[in-house]
């Protein structure tokens, strides 16, 4: 309860800076509500968001980092993101995609101050998120973290003094997909983890992406209204998996954006 309280008191004060009526919070639990069921503008600040934005630009450091992973881990776990200057720069209501932008700025743990300056992990970002098609959560997508990435990446981190006692891979909301940027069509879920055929073949095809983005904010709208309408969502994607081409990944993707549409 007390994690839904800071998250709409931060949305108020948010929105009542921009002149905006504040959100109402959904019903729920606290198990239910995340930032998929919040408002475009509370999606833009929600305690999840600024977490996923971190858990990003950490991923983007690993892979420039020889740094030995167990201290790469503590940082990421003991740093703390903070979303300035927020700001709502669009909703497409067919997609359900919001595109937000902000300052991101990431305060490491005092161990690792001697590593950065104080305003060396800031970066303006724009981000973008929309529910997955299967409904487990948002997918997100930055456009780049600035100098952030090279910073932790390059940064010897044998000078920092964590406490190992305390290890421990990287904690990410298992209710959110985060996804990349990609220069080919981005569909709905996580390219980086297409693994079938069909799902390479999405990833692959624009136009494909483009459908499957559709599909995705269709069957959320559906699930919203109909709640129970998730078995009906499995059993489409069997028949989805079922192409040898592109041909019936259009087919079929047009006539279940029809069906969620009537």
């Amino acid at each position: 309860m007390k994690k839904l309280m800071l998250a709409a008191s931060i949305a108020a004060s948010f929105l009542s800076a921009c002149g905006d009526k504040a959100p109402t919070p959904p019903a729920g639990t606290d198990e239910e509500i995340s930032a998929v069921a919040l408002q475009p503008n509370a999606r833009c600040i929600a305690p999840e968001t600024v977490e996923q934005l971190k858990t990003m630009a950490f991923d983007a450091a690993r892979r420039l980092s020889t740094a030995d992973p167990v201290r790469m881990n503590d940082l990421q776990r003991q740093s703390v993101a903070k979303l300035e200057m927020p700001l709502l720069n669009a909703h497409d209501k067919t997609l359900d995609r919001t595109t937000c932008s902000g300052r991101l700025r990431i305060e490491v743990p005092v161990g690792a101050r001697s590593l950065f300056g104080p305003d060396d992990l800031v970066a303006d970002v724009t981000y973008s998120m929309q529910p997955a098609a299967d409904g487990t959560g948002l997918v997100y997508q930055v456009d780049q973290f600035g100098r952030i990435p090279g910073l932790i990446g390059y940064a010897d981190l044998s000078q920092f003094n964590q406490n190992r006692s305390g290890s421990s891979a990287p904690a990410t909301a298992p209710s959110l997909v985060v996804q990349q940027p990609s220069s080919v069509g981005t569909a709905s879920f996580d390219c980086r983890r297409a693994r079938t055929s069909v799902e390479q073949m999405i990833c692959a095809d624009p136009g494909l992406g483009e459908l499957d983005r559709q599909m995705a904010a269709a069957y959320a709208r559906r699930r919203q209204a109909q709640p129970g309408s998730g078995s009906e969502q499995t059993a489409w994607i069997a028949i989805r998996n079922t192409c040898s081409d592109t041909g019936c990944l259009y087919k079929v993707y047009e006539e279940r954006i029809g069906q969620l549409s009537d």
